[in-house]
């Protein structure tokens, strides 16, 4: 299973923010500081919201994930994870049995493009009949 996640194209209200956030933080930070921290600023903010602006390509396989993102190349055995959480926005696959601080440094997070249903069945398919399912509260 193979698709593309390019979150700022069905971004509705929440791109309006994003981008008055780009834009605002810098120009409040080059005004009380100077030009060099409105360019830090608008540089970290860019690189942290890079997988909002530029799309990320997922792929589900018998061996296990391959996420692409920048010509970056990574991939995942399914053997790694042992639980997973659903999000409206996408699912965490844990490599811990129950919850930790740790799962959101040590996970994947897979990004859902309109395909919730298909991404869970494949996932459910791979991973072991007794990994949790519960739903992630924001």
């Amino acid at each position: 299973m193979h698709w593309r996640s390019h979150p700022i194209r069905r971004g509705g209200w929440r791109r309006s923010l994003v981008v008055m956030i780009l834009i605002l933080i810098p120009l409040g930070l080059g005004l009380l500081y100077g030009p060099f921290y409105a360019f830090l600023a608008l540089a970290i903010l860019t690189a942290s919201l890079g997988t909002y602006f530029l799309p990320t390509d997922y792929t589900l396989y018998d061996g296990g994930i391959e996420t692409r993102f920048l010509g970056n190349v990574r991939r995942f055995r399914w053997a790694q994870y042992r639980s997973f959480y659903v999000d409206p926005n996408g699912v965490l696959l844990s490599p811990f049995a129950r919850r930790s601080r740790l799962e959101n440094f040590r996970g994947i997070f897979l990004r859902y493009d309109g395909n919730q249903g298909e991404v869970l069945a494949v996932i459910r398919d791979h991973l072991h009949p007794e990994a949790q399912t519960e739903p992630v509260t924001p």
